[in-house]
């Protein structure tokens, strides 16, 4: 259903592709919109609609193509049926996938750079022998810690 069909009480679904969550709202006003100035003209010089959306007890302005039955408002996808959300949701898995798949070779890049820092730069190398020494340290401190507590429940 295009934008300009809905009427008042109408569900609007709308997708957060930063939460990854769904939230329907109702319209709760769908005039035509009017230009008010250069800057509010559409740049394709189609029809909008000003639709009012209220989710959450909060009301929500949005300027939409009136022709369109899914549009975008940054990060917000909004529909007015539920299954329109379907190919963005699949979008939003395949970039996950896409940067899942990236993070194994990337970690092992980053690896192999350190390594390379620490081989082509001796400050670098005493820098990181010094951490690992300390990582060491701290967790020789945590075991003494536990011993000790230990010993002290014991005693106690």
């Amino acid at each position: 259903m295009e934008f300009k069909n809905i009427q008042r009480n109408h569900p609007v679904y709308l997708l957060d592709k930063q939460t990854v969550e769904v939230k329907e709202g109702k319209v709760v006003d769908n005039q035509p919109h009017i230009n008010t100035g250069i800057a509010t003209i559409s740049s394709s010089g189609q029809p909008m609609r000003d639709v009012t959306i209220e989710v959450d007890g909060k009301q929500t302005i949005y300027t939409i193509p009136e022709h369109l039955g899914v549009t975008f408002a940054g990060e917000t996808v909004l529909a007015t049926d539920k299954a329109d959300l379907l190919p963005e949701v699949g979008k939003l898995v395949n970039e996950a996938d896409e940067i899942i798949k990236a993070y194994e070779p990337s970690k092992e890049r980053k690896a192999k750079g350190e390594e390379l820092l620490a081989a082509l730069n001796p400050a670098i190398k005493e820098k990181q022998e010094t951490e690992k020494r300390f990582k060491a340290l701290e967790g020789d401190i945590s075991g003494i810690r536990g011993m000790v507590k230990q010993l002290l429940d014991k005693l106690g």
